[in-house]
């Protein structure tokens, strides 16, 4: 993480944190920056997601990898893309009435740091716990990075081609949650 670390995070909780909360605001709008200027690089839908979606506090369900070549249709398919993998997380947001699917094609790299040998607020048995923060940056000139730190200290980074997501009632397996 560029713009939201976990060093950052820790600063906030200090009662005498000002100065974290400085260097946060400095960051916010660096990162709201290079946001605008990846525009280009996403569809208009995906665009508007990253800049006006926040999951904090939210939950990650599901995570998903899957592989084109693995697939039912891929002999439908002869000409398979030059990276086949595709990741899909089911994610909802801190007031759960929607279910988000986040679909990244073309994935070239996946990070997984779970647990994290920097925890933040981990309890040992407790998961990735809330989503804390994400940012999308450019990786490369054909790939586009997303990364999420979770309040665990657990963090999920996914290189990628192309980004769509879809949003569903949620279903009731998950409003116990």
């Amino acid at each position: 993480m560029k713009y939201f670390t976990k060093e950052m995070w820790l600063g906030w909780q200090d009662k005498h944190s000002a100065k974290w909360f400085r260097i946060a605001n400095t960051r916010r709008a660096a990162y709201w920056k290079q946001l605008g200027r990846l525009r280009h690089r996403l569809s208009k839908r995906a665009h508007a997601f990253f800049m006006n979606r926040s999951f904090h506090d939210g939950r990650l369900l599901e995570f998903r990898v899957l592989q084109l070549g693995d697939s039912p249709w891929a002999a439908r398919e002869p000409m398979l893309p030059p990276h086949p993998t595709r990741v899909e997380m089911d994610v909802v947001p801190c007031r759960p009435a929607h279910l988000f699917r986040l679909v990244y094609k073309q994935v070239r790299r996946i990070d997984l740091s779970f647990p994290s040998q920097q925890p933040l607020f981990h309890q040992e048995g407790g998961g990735f716990d809330d989503w804390g923060y994400d940012e999308l940056t450019p990786c490369g000139r054909e790939f586009l990075a997303h990364e999420v730190l979770f309040a665990s200290g657990a963090t999920l980074r996914i290189e990628f081609k192309f980004f769509d997501y879809n949003r569903q009632a949620l279903p009731e397996k998950w409003k116990r949650i």
